[in-house]
């Protein structure tokens, strides 16, 4: 419908951030709205997208609302806050590696296409020699074990975790991959001089074996899996919905977990960096699947929002675009690849 005031979109909706791309990506100005808001009828959580009314806009936002079957919602007068927050894509990056690629890459690569989110392929090259921020402003690291990443002792993490004994193929020297040591310290200033790493999964190896942060994987201390043993279970969390990272999620939610990481944060001086933005309940944690050892998962992050330097690393202990199918958990990874600034009105 038509509007003098603009629209405003539900946070809630996975396809609300469907038609913010695509009006992005046509220079159609969005904001979000920090604070819950009443339109009409509609009361709406912390976050909602806001489109305001321009000369070009209601055309674009009918075709880009009907291509996506998302309904905006008509202001029948001027918005009432005090504060918004124009909604901007960092230029993004996600890592992808060779040694027989990454399949949890490649679903992320699956699902940001399918909901519209620019990025660019991120090898190596400018990881080692220490020219990331040039290319980009936000890094995934899909879940790989930090060996993977690295380039280094693979054979002897595959027998570990295979329990025999392993021989990588003689792959051409230009068809391996890894940024090594020297890009594990590279990536690290990359976040302290403003970046923003996002680690899913496995990945979380990386902040404690390579950034040597306060933090630990209390699975990898436990070696038997009668003692804690989840392989791929849907789990209940409870969540922040008024952080950011949280906006237009419920209070508790699904998610995927599998096996790793169980992140405890070490007690230290800047604890209050390290801000949880989703984690596991004191109890009943198992919603569907296997878990053994439910206790270890209590009270433990799923989601994290850590300051490091002038940058920042957001953590998903579970798999929130797991293989394009966890639709309950895409809106936690969705509001990691924006960038805001404040706007009074």
């Amino acid at each position: 419908k038509s509007s003098s005031f603009g629209w405003v979109l539900d946070p809630r909706l996975n396809d609300s951030h469907r038609v913010v791309t695509r009006l992005l990506a046509r220079k159609i100005p969005v904001f979000r709205i920090p604070t819950p808001v009443k339109i009409g009828d509609n009361e709406l959580p912390h976050g909602a997208f806001y489109v305001p009314a321009e000369e070009t806009t209601l055309e674009v936002l009918r075709g880009v609302a009907a291509e996506v079957g998302v309904e905006p919602i008509p202001l029948d007068k001027p918005l009432e806050v005090e504060e918004l927050l124009k909604v901007e894509f960092p230029r993004i990056g996600i890592y992808q590696r060779y040694y027989g690629g990454n399949m949890d890459e490649g679903w992320t690569r699956w699902l940001m296409d399918t909901y519209g989110y620019p990025y660019k392929i991120v090898r190596d090259e400018p990881i080692k020699e220490g020219r990331l921020s040039e290319e980009v402003d936000l890094l995934i690291l899909p879940s790989d074990p930090l060996s993977f990443m690295t380039g280094e002792n693979i054979e002897e993490e595959l027998a570990k975790r295979w329990k025999i004994p392993i021989k990588l193929p003689p792959w051409p020297p230009e068809y391996r991959s890894g940024f090594g040591q020297k890009g594990v310290e590279n990536l690290k200033k990359f976040v302290e001089n403003g970046g923003t790493l996002v680690v899913m999964g496995e990945a979380f190896e990386i902040l404690t074996k390579g950034f040597k942060l306060p933090m630990k994987d209390v699975a990898e201390e436990i070696k038997d899996p009668k003692k804690f043993f989840c392989p791929g279970s849907t789990l209940r969390a409870l969540v922040n919905n008024t952080h950011p990272l949280g906006w237009g999620m419920p209070k508790e939610t699904p998610v995927l977990f599998i096996d790793k990481p169980v992140i405890e944060i070490a007690p230290h001086y800047e604890n209050e960096k390290y801000v949880e933005v989703a984690r596991f309940p004191d109890s009943n944690i198992l919603l569907s699947g296997w878990l053994i050892g439910e206790q270890y998962l209590a009270r433990k992050p799923a989601v994290l929002d850590i300051r490091l330097g002038r940058g920042r690393i957001i953590v998903y202990a579970i798999r929130p675009q797991f293989r394009g199918q966890t639709h309950a958990t895409f809106k936690l990874f969705f509001n990691a690849l924006y960038k805001y600034e404040k706007q009074r009105i």
